[in-house]
């Protein structure tokens, strides 16, 4: 038997979504609003995908009544209904510095750094090199830098990449390739696109399936039309993304 929320619980995720919208003056956010009533009520965990579109709903309609008749009228609903939502959350209290290193003897500490060599760092791995540097001065200890050459895949794309022996190529290209792929751009008679991040969910059928018959079946393009024709995007949207996503039609390249 499929769970579906009483109205008990949709009530309380209108009371969630209305403190998120009151804290964050009308503009209150599913993502936020979901982790509050994940960690207000554990025997909501399970049915998060149940859940979703009503959050969804909530926070809409909790937005909306902000813009309507304002913060104020927002925050007196809130003290009538649900006075404890309006309690300032309490902060835990931020650690500063860097914890100390169990058995750790001034002097004889040390610690490594291993970059990838095929391109430049990344601000990921300043996070490493900071932390191991901040230890080694605190212990006035030693810091190695340990450069390897193993990573022979990302190499040969990379280098085919520069060589122009590529026709068309953006997945598996990370930022940190661009100034090698830059570099050689003029010499290897291609061009760079550096786009914004963006992401994108699809759904895509196997035309090379190993199956005959479903080979058969994907690689008939009235089936692809009829599936795409079939499914429900702004359902999709709702449900597993909360409505934040842009709706679009998938082209393949």
């Amino acid at each position: 038997m499929t769970w579906t929320p009483d109205e008990e619980t949709l009530a309380f995720l209108r009371l969630v979504a209305l403190q998120n919208a009151v804290e964050y003056t009308g503009k209150a956010v599913a993502g936020s609003v979901v982790g509050r009533i994940m960690g207000m009520r554990a025997d909501l965990r399970p049915h998060g995908r149940v859940l979703a579109p009503a959050i969804a709903t909530a926070v809409a309609e909790a937005n909306a009544f902000v813009a309507e008749q304002g913060l104020e009228a927002a925050q007196d609903e809130l003290a009538k209904l649900a006075p404890e939502l309006l309690e300032a959350r309490p902060k835990a209290e931020r650690r500063v510095g860097l914890p100390d290193l169990q058995q750790a003897v001034e002097g004889e500490v040390v610690l490594r750094f291993a970059p990838n060599p095929n391109g430049p760092l990344s601000f990921g791995h300043a996070r490493g090199l900071v932390i191991n540097g901040a230890y080694a001065e605190q212990y006035k200890g030693t810091l190695i830098l340990r450069f390897d050459d193993t990573d022979t895949v990302v190499k040969i794309r990379l280098l085919k990449l520069v060589n122009g022996e590529v026709d068309y190529k953006s997945q598996s290209v990370q930022l940190e390739s661009a100034p090698q792929l830059l570099d050689g751009a003029e010499s290897g008679g291609y061009q760079v696109q550096i786009n914004p991040g963006c992401g994108a969910a699809l759904f895509s059928f196997n035309v090379t399936h190993p199956d005959p018959e479903k080979r058969k079946v994907y690689g008939d393009i009235r089936f692809r039309q009829a599936m795409s024709i079939a499914m429900n995007r702004d359902e999709i949207n709702e449900v597993a993304y909360y409505g934040l996503g842009k709706v679009e039609q998938f082209v393949g390249f």
